[in-house]
């Protein structure tokens, strides 16, 4: 697929069958982030891939934190996580990252969505319990930005029309 087909099929799917994506897949979504462009150089930002046992115990811990599952039936997940002792411009450059993960995904049919759940979630007690005792990552140091949901999509979503009336020239 042309990269102007991909970037008007690209769409947000929030209606997952419940089917894991394939770990060696999600590898490859994550690995298109890694190459994103990233503000200073400083490639502060890191993907952390949850799948299998370790996507439900995070989808669990959603579900007792936000009493739903937030994740539209999605059961793999990646995290944007910032390294605070590298600097740069995170939010910028996670904005960046999961539109290549979104390219990615839909050039591989696997639907996408991404969430603003993790943030608000790993201040919490519990979400910092999780991100040091599962994860493995020290909130000290690590900071979750954002995660992305990955699955296949229950009903084929259509294209992505250009909204003009958002164009203006100056």
């Amino acid at each position: 697929m042309e990269a102007r087909e991909l970037i008007y099929c690209r769409r947000s799917c929030r209606d997952f069958d419940g089917r894991e994506v394939p770990l060696e897949d999600l590898k490859t979504i994550a690995r298109a982030a890694t190459v994103a462009p990233s503000g200073l150089g400083k490639n502060e930002l890191i993907y952390v891939i949850l799948h299998g046992e370790k996507a439900q115990e995070y989808l669990e811990l959603v579900r007792k934190l936000q009493g739903s599952d937030g994740y539209f039936g999605a059961r793999s997940i990646i995290l944007v996580v910032r390294d605070r002792e590298r600097g740069g411009l995170y939010d910028i450059d996670a904005g960046c990252g999961i539109e290549n993960m979104y390219l990615t995904a839909c050039d591989m049919g696997i639907g996408v969505c991404n969430l603003h759940l993790a943030r608000g979630l790993f201040c919490s007690r519990e979400g910092q319990s999780f991100q040091r005792d599962v994860l493995n990552l020290d909130p000290a140091r690590y900071e979750i930005l954002e995660s992305t949901a990955f699955g296949y999509a229950r009903e084929k979503l259509e294209p992505n029309v250009a909204d003009e009336e958002r164009i203006r020239v100056a």
